[in-house]
């Protein structure tokens, strides 16, 4: 029997054999350089600045609870 000393946790995240990273490296970088661009340019760009109040979440998060709600009382049903 073949025993290997297991590697620490900060040695498995940063291991790119066999990792989805080395494939989805171009398109992450795009996106954390992009994100990076509108955070820098959000109102020192324009002098127009957007502020968001919780009140929008709450109407959308409200009839989605209780949608939700409905969908897993019906899956209990179900089974």
């Amino acid at each position: 029997m073949i025993v290997r000393d297991r590697p620490s946790g900060l040695r498995l995240f940063l291991l790119l054999r066999g990792s989805i990273l080395q494939r989805i490296r171009w398109t992450l970088l795009f996106n954390t350089l992009l994100a990076t661009a509108v955070t820098l340019a959000h109102g020192n760009l324009f002098t127009f600045k957007i502020t968001l109040t919780p009140i929008p979440f709450t109407l959308m998060g409200l009839p989605l609870a209780i949608f939700l709600g409905f969908r897993n009382t019906t899956a209990y049903d179900r089974y």
